[in-house]
């Protein structure tokens, strides 16, 4: 397994608090948050992580290098310009090609049992597994809605107040994505 940390966001609704720190970089309990989740997937065995970066990409470079303090091996890929994700993962995508792999947003804290992740999506052979979580105030995230058996009917971004019904949406601010490349 393969994980690819997406980490080149500008950080914009933030940089009023933190402007010369890309927003991975930001210290939770005096490490990185970007740290938590590369040492998330050494947990998990995962040992091959693939990082994109763009504002203050050198900050996160220098902090992590190849990866090897942390016994993992790192690649990355600058980004000039944002890409998004999609652009993020067709700038792995040799690497990635053939593999199942994670995609985690590298600005969120999780400790989410990426084993337990790994083990659904392989038992239901599902293109892509989708973590979410729950939350009361939706307005500022995407959101899910789903079907009874967990299928994934949408997303909506940011909806307003006449578009959530409690029981069909779920808040999706921080999820990982286990994927084969095509």
């Amino acid at each position: 397994m393969k994980a690819v940390i997406l980490a080149a966001g500008k950080g914009s609704r933030i940089s009023t608090l933190v402007k010369d720190v890309p927003k991975p970089m930001i210290l939770y309990e005096n490490k990185p948050i970007l740290e938590h989740n590369i040492m998330l997937c050494k947990t998990h065995g995962i040992e091959d992580i693939y990082i994109n970066t763009s504002h203050l990409a050198d900050l996160i470079t220098d902090y992590f290098r190849d990866g090897n303090k942390w016994g993992v091996k790192i690649n990355y890929s600058f980004e000039p310009e944002l890409l998004g994700t999609a652009g993020a993962l067709s700038n792995f995508k040799s690497q990635l090609k053939g593999n199942n792999f994670l995609v985690i947003y590298g600005d969120n804290f999780s400790s989410i049992d990426l084993s337990k992740l790994i083990a659904k999506h392989e038992k239901s052979k599902a293109t892509i597994t989708v973590a979410l979580h729950y939350r009361e105030d939706v307005s500022q995230s995407g959101v899910a809605e789903f079907l009874a058996d967990g299928k994934i009917t949408k997303f909506i971004e940011k909806p307003k107040t006449n578009q959530t019904q409690s029981h069909y949406l779920v808040a999706s601010k921080e999820y990982f994505i286990v994927l084969r490349m095509l």
